[in-house]
């Protein structure tokens, strides 16, 4: 039986280029590499509405990684895969953590079967208005008023986005007392990240103050 290599790359930082997209000299590359039957797809802390937008004209044909590995997708079709979530007792932690330190995080969720980001309007910091106006007509986005509403639905990722100062006491404290397995990575920096899944956190937002980059395993 013939053994064939799947071939993944990182997006940020590694297939795209300053501006953040494929060189078009790479992208004419893969896809006729890929069309004589390499195997080639992508690993990325992005979500997939994101990683579509600059992957563009990418050809790829085999299940792509996305939010640091909580999914595994269809890249035509954004099918699920595969996920892995976060559990109950995990999640109850994570947001009585999030409570007791008073950070208000972007929630990712699926709510009444819709991929949604959520986060409680009026109370957002410099960092999280660059997020958002980032993503002006990002469908996902769900601005809400309480913090019953931001986790409601099927939640599976959490960025946390602050200045070094008020992030770094819930970094550390993740790091110590957390009661599950957890990645949580030295020397990460910017928007924090909590995900639980498999794959490894990888340094997203570099344009803010602190990251918590987390990552059950």
């Amino acid at each position: 039986r013939v053994k064939r290599t799947l071939y993944v790359t990182d997006l940020d930082g590694t297939l795209l280029d300053q501006a953040g997209r494929i060189p078009p000299e790479s992208l004419e590359i893969l896809n006729r590499l890929m069309a004589r039957g390499m195997l080639f797809t992508y690993a990325t802390a992005r979500s997939y509405v994101s990683a579509s937008v600059v992957t563009d004209g990418l050809r790829v044909s085999a299940p792509v990684i996305v939010y640091n590995g909580a999914y595994i997708l269809r890249p035509d079709s954004g099918e699920i895969l595969a996920r892995e979530g976060f559990s109950a007792p995990e999640m109850d932690f994570v947001v009585r953590a999030l409570d007791s330190f008073g950070v208000d995080p972007l929630v990712y969720a699926y709510v009444d079967g819709v991929e949604r980001v959520s986060w409680i309007a009026g109370r957002e910091n410099d960092g999280v208005r660059r997020y958002l106006s980032l993503r002006q007509g990002d469908r996902r986005l769900r601005p809400v008023a309480s913090r019953e509403e931001l986790f409601r639905g099927d939640k599976f990722y959490f960025t946390c986005i602050g200045e070094r100062a008020a992030l770094e006491p819930v970094h550390a404290f993740f790091c110590a007392g957390c009661p599950f397995p957890l990645y949580a990575p030295a020397g990460t920096v910017p928007a924090g990240v909590l995900v639980r899944n498999h794959a490894r956190a990888g340094d997203q937002g570099k344009r803010h103050s602190k990251a918590l980059p987390l990552a059950g395993l």
